[in-house]
């Protein structure tokens, strides 16, 4: 059996799709899958990535018409080129019609049903990977692992009644780490802080909470700050961590999971990492700097396992300073989201079984 992957990383769209299609074609390609992908060169793209795990890339370069100023079309901008270019390159480079190919897995949020239904003909079956739920898709199955309010009814109109729909936590695509390493209840107080805004932090958000906590007097805190491997404010995050006692600072890390385990609080946003947060059990200080990720920020607030704070863009020094302070100063309040955190994912295992048997099966 075969796979092909077309997913995309850019300093816009952020490495996470690419790095969950990963986890997906290593989990594959333990199955005997062979897995390949197709990626556009965007200022940001992680293809080393694609290619350091071991798969083939097929690389599209960008558009002599793409550009990326304000007002340019989101499609064009998302996908480096129109939709029906994308879609006839990505057919050349697959073979065309020369080859047979049984999975497509598709993760953009600028590929819809018009771009899926040139493409799909060469494939037994098509999984699209989506939590926006914004345009229309032609697939046999859809994973969303995002949380909803109604999740049943989410993708009506959207796919065929036949389409396999996946949707919530459980099917959250984590790496197999996040299985194998376990981390204890969080009930013995604030002593240890994990800091990972995701691939970028536009905002900076990482350079606001170190400073909040040089206010706080941090005597017997540790901190650990993951910069993204597409961080731009590199520099003012190590300006703003001089002088605090027990900082590290990691550009990019792959023990992300033994990381996790050992703090008592996580600071970051609504994207993949919040999956691997609640898979070990983290109590998470959130906020968004995307529209798709307000509904999870707001499900796991009401189901206890985080703290949410609004918008990136507009979270000050001060909100971050008086949200860690409270925590430090309620030991109880971390367990609690410890608690609730756990139960976010769970019944994950037989779920994923299920969800991976759809795919080859």
């Amino acid at each position: 059996m075969n796979a092909v992957f077309r997913v995309d990383a850019s300093v816009v769209l952020g490495t996470g799709h690419v790095v969950r299609c990963l986890t997906l074609a290593n989990a594959l390609r333990d199955r005997g899958v062979e897995a390949s992908f197709v990626c556009r060169l965007h200022d940001g793209h992680a293809c080393d990535l694609v290619t350091q795990a071991g798969f083939a890339v097929e690389y599209l370069r960008l558009s002599a018409h793409y550009g990326p100023a304000a007002g340019a079309v989101d499609e064009i901008r998302l996908l480096g080129a129109s939709w029906q270019q994308d879609a006839e390159e990505t057919f050349a480079a697959i073979g065309g019609g020369e080859v047979s190919r049984d999975l497509l897995v598709v993760d953009h949020y600028a590929i819809d049903e018009r771009w899926e239904r040139i493409v799909r003909p060469l494939f037994r079956r098509v999984l699209v990977i989506d939590d926006l739920a914004d345009r229309n898709h032609t697939c046999d199955l859809l994973l969303d692992q995002s949380l909803h309010d109604h999740p049943a009814a989410r993708y009506s109109g959207l796919v065929d009644l036949s389409t396999r729909l996946f949707i919530g936590p459980r099917y959250a695509l984590l790496r197999p780490e996040f299985e194998r390493v376990t981390a204890p209840l969080r009930n013995c107080g604030l002593r240890h802080i994990l800091v990972y805004l995701g691939g970028t932090d536009p905002t900076n958000e990482t350079t606001k909470i170190l400073q909040a906590l040089q206010s706080l007097e941090p005597v017997g805190l540790k901190v650990t700050v993951v910069l993204g491997r597409n961080e731009r404010n590199a520099l003012a995050v190590r300006r703003a961590a001089a002088g605090l006692p027990d900082i590290e600072i990691l550009s990019g890390t792959n023990e992300m999971a033994h990381l996790m385990a050992a703090a008592d609080l996580g600071i970051g946003t609504c994207g993949g990492a919040a999956w691997e947060r609640c898979a070990l059990g983290l109590p998470s200080l959130v906020v968004v700097n995307a529209e798709n990720q307000r509904d999870d920020a707001r499900i796991l607030q009401q189901m206890g396992a985080i703290r949410y704070l609004g918008d990136a863009s507009t979270t000050t020094t001060a909100r971050w300073g008086d949200e860690i302070r409270a925590l430090r100063d309620n030991p109880s309040a971390l367990a609690e989201m410890s608690r609730a955190s756990t139960g976010v994912m769970r019944n994950r295992t037989a779920s994923m079984q299920q969800f991976i048997a759809a795919l080859i099966g």
